[in-house]
């Protein structure tokens, strides 16, 4: 059930992709696109799962795809480097290294557990300095009908929940164990409402800009 509702998240997020940013520019299209393959990717794993399959190849590449389209957000529509000191280059390399040295290492067919924590990780720190990059400039923006505010917002808050239920992994698969409560799954279902309700508020502060202009 609750692989069924994370889809359904990820399906609304993108309806609104669609009816809101078909006629705007880039890189606010490539949503459409991102969420497609997303929602595609999800329901593989949905099937994979019934089926008792492996489908850590697919999300290895979920996870190499979903780094980079995040440093987009952050760089090309967030304007993350606009100080100099958060420059894209760094954490792109560094999440590479661990990247490709975890897939040699244990192999394609194994999930690359450790370099989507790192990621994370980077994620979370990059979207801190973005509220602090924002709160520390001139210019006054209006954060309720910002656009770029609510997707770092919602990265913000997927990305350091998603790395605390990653080190707390143990103690939740003993809990699910214990008490037969899916706590890590219902964790992730939490974030994946934040992350698509504050990407669907987003893309709509998007379109209203757009039309009033």
């Amino acid at each position: 059930m609750i692989l069924y509702l994370n889809i359904i998240f990820e399906l609304f997020c993108l309806c609104f992709a669609v009816f809101t940013l078909r006629s705007v520019k880039a890189p606010w299209t490539f949503f459409i696109l991102y969420l497609l393959g997303v929602v595609s990717i999800e329901t593989y794993g949905l099937y994979t799962a019934q089926k008792h399959l492996s489908s850590n190849i697919i999300y290895n590449v979920y996870v190499f795809v979903n780094f980079f389209f995040v440093q987009m957000i952050l760089y090309r529509i967030g304007n993350l480097n606009s100080t100099g000191k958060m420059p894209a280059w760094f954490f792109s390399v560094l999440f590479l290294l661990f990247y490709v040295g975890e897939l040699l290492y244990n192999g394609f067919s194994e999930f690359t557990q450790t370099s989507i924590v790192l990621s994370n990780i980077l994620i979370t720190i990059q979207s801190l300095y973005y509220f602090y990059s924002l709160m520390k400039q001139d210019h006054f923006v209006q954060l309720k009908t910002y656009a770029p505010f609510w997707l770092v917002a919602g990265l913000l808050i997927h990305a350091f929940g998603s790395t605390a239920s990653f080190l707390f992994y143990g103690y939740l698969v003993a809990i699910n164990k214990e008490l037969n409560i899916p706590v890590r799954q219902i964790i992730f279902l939490f974030l994946n409402f934040i992350l698509y309700s504050s990407w669907s508020y987003a893309f709509v502060c998007k379109y209203q800009q757009r039309i009033s202009s």
